[in-house]
């Protein structure tokens, strides 16, 4: 069963998560047609645009947001397939993994949320760009969160 560690649970909560989270999905999954094959080179050209460095890891076909230090390691896993985007944090801090479970949509449902948040769609680059921008934000306010604990 997955859980989520109480330690990050405040780290969520005060970052206003689950709210932030149902709006990025709110705002993106009215699509009428889905961007299924996009440039992996230009998925990393957005994120750097945004001033994040992302590696794509071809073997598991996701994209990968990795900043360590500070004793806190933080990994943000973002998969694009079908043009939904898929969002899943690992958090090590103090060389401990805390249990976060895994995709957004699955920490909303740990936070209490009953309903389930679809993941966040796209059409086109712009559309894209507007979804890793929001998702960077709150990620960062996430690991800004856990360094101040």
């Amino acid at each position: 069963m997955i859980t989520l560690d109480e330690r990050i649970r405040p780290v969520l909560e005060s970052t206003g998560f689950v709210q932030r989270y149902k709006n990025l999905s709110d705002a993106n999954s009215n699509v009428d047609s889905k961007m299924e094959n996009y440039s992996n080179e230009e998925v990393i050209n957005i994120a750097n645009d945004l001033g994040y460095e992302i590696n794509y890891n071809r073997k598991e076909n996701f994209f990968k947001l990795l900043e360590n230090d500070l004793g806190l390691k933080t990994q943000l896993n973002i998969s694009l397939k079908y043009g939904l985007v898929e969002l899943i944090l690992d958090v090590v801090k103090d060389g401990e993994r805390y249990s976060v479970g895994g995709p957004f949509g699955m920490i909303t449902r740990l936070l209490g949320e009953e309903e389930r948040v679809k993941y966040p769609a796209f059409s086109n680059y712009n559309e894209l760009r507007s979804i890793l921008k929001e998702a960077f934000s709150l990620y960062s306010d996430i690991r800004k969160g856990l360094l101040n604990r």
